[in-house]
């Protein structure tokens, strides 16, 4: 070879290796391997909206650091986000192309988990999602887990309420008048009648979703003269607009909630004095100090776009739960994974500190659900004043009682 086909094929290697490193996605420490978890989420909403951007920024974050760690292995994550339209039909064939094209064998997802968990199932793909409905949780679904506190919270933060307050002797309900509305409001009777106050029928009030009118929820707040008054599921805008009206019709009982509400967002909708003296569990995200997860999320959050503006990542935790299971179990069997999240995996999450926990209630020995720990506080001048902190041990003494399990 000459001098100069060799000074040629040098100079063509060096090119080669600066193109090869200057390639967007890719550093010499990031990992090799990738992990794509599939995501199934109703994007018509902020609800959905804040979630899915949660659980992207947590992937996102998770790769800045040098990806998943299974066992000596490191994967890259990968999102692979469908938009559920809320409905049966779409979600299913989301899923199915989750499962048929993309071969992903994991799936985080929304509440239309009904319709396409047979599919789930039947391929051992594993689905940490949200589960409204005890009978998701049937045992029979060897790879479903629920990955939000929907139905433990309420027993949890209700029960704190009723014990720590016992001159509420009664409380009004508002719930916006859909699927969910109603699935809490069935709830919210079964949380009276075993920790009180007292909700008779004619104290549940529902209201069209979308309505930015609902002085009628007012008026009749202030109409029954209830010792509580309580609105929930409507989300942040729909709650706020509920208790504005409870204000504006004069109501001045107690308010409170049983889901978390924070200063920042409500009074960007409503005057604080609507809300002044309300009860309710506060946002990992508003504790001082937050907790070290809840911090690296709003951390994270601020460099992406330039400030923190309080995104409600009610559904991020979908996210830790099915990674902590796959970083404890050291592998990406669904089967293995399955196994390290039935037996009481414990994790930290965006949300606080949490467990998976069984459901006697059904049938399942598995710890298939979950527990958060909780802070509780109280809207003093605009401002949160904290009242209580509870531990996963406490909630779950609270749904003890309240499911009935032994």
């Amino acid at each position: 070879m000459s001098r100069r086909v060799a000074q040629t094929a040098l100079l063509a290697f060096v090119v080669l290796c600066i193109i090869f490193s200057a390639t967007p996605g890719r550093t010499a420490d990031q990992p090799a391997k990738t992990l794509k978890i599939g995501l199934i989420m109703f994007l018509g909403w902020d609800l959905g909206i804040n979630s899915a951007n949660g659980i992207e920024l947590l992937a996102e974050l998770m790769n800045k650091k040098g990806g998943l760690q299974v066992g000596q292995e490191k994967y890259r994550v990968e999102i692979i986000k469908y938009d559920s339209k809320f409905t049966p039909e779409t979600a299913r064939a989301a899923a199915e192309r989750l499962i048929y094209q993309d071969k992903v064998k994991f799936i985080l997802g929304d509440e239309t988990i009904d319709a396409w968990v047979p599919v789930t199932e039947q391929n051992k793909v594993l689905v940490v999602a949200v589960l409204s409905s005890p009978s998701e949780l049937n045992p029979r679904n060897k790879y479903l887990f629920s990955g939000t506190g929907l139905q433990t919270q309420m027993p949890t933060t209700w029960g704190w309420f009723a014990k720590n307050h016992p001159e509420i002797k009664n409380s009004v309900q508002a719930f916006p008048d859909n699927k969910i509305g109603h699935i809490r409001a069935d709830l919210a009777k079964n949380c009276a009648s075993i920790f009180g106050p007292a909700l008779p029928s004619d104290y549940l009030i529902f209201y069209p979703p979308q309505a930015t009118d609902v002085s009628v929820v007012g008026t009749k707040a202030k109409t029954l003269k209830a010792d509580g008054f309580c609105a929930t599921a409507g989300g942040v805008q729909g709650d706020a607009l509920a208790y504005k009206a409870a204000w504006q019709a004069g109501y001045r009982g107690q308010l409170w909630s049983f889901v978390e509400t924070t200063e920042y967002l409500l009074e960007k909708i409503i005057p604080m004095e609507a809300v002044e003296g309300m009860i309710a569990p506060q946002f990992a995200a508003d504790r001082d100090p937050m907790p070290p997860a809840a911090k690296e999320y709003v951390d994270g959050w601020t460099a992406r776009n330039g400030k923190w503006d309080h995104q409600t990542p009610y559904f991020a935790d979908l996210f830790t739960i099915m990674t902590e299971g796959i970083k404890q179990a050291k592998s990406i069997d669904p089967d293995k994974v399955a196994d390290v999240m039935a037996n009481g995996m414990r994790f930290d999450g965006v949300s606080g500190s949490g467990k998976m926990i069984s459901r006697p209630d059904v049938g399942n020995s598995r710890t298939v659900d979950v527990v958060y720990g909780q802070v509780m506080k109280q809207t003093i001048n605009g401002k949160p004043k904290v009242l209580g902190v509870l531990t996963p041990e406490d909630a779950y003494v609270f749904n003890k009682k309240f499911w009935g399990w032994k």
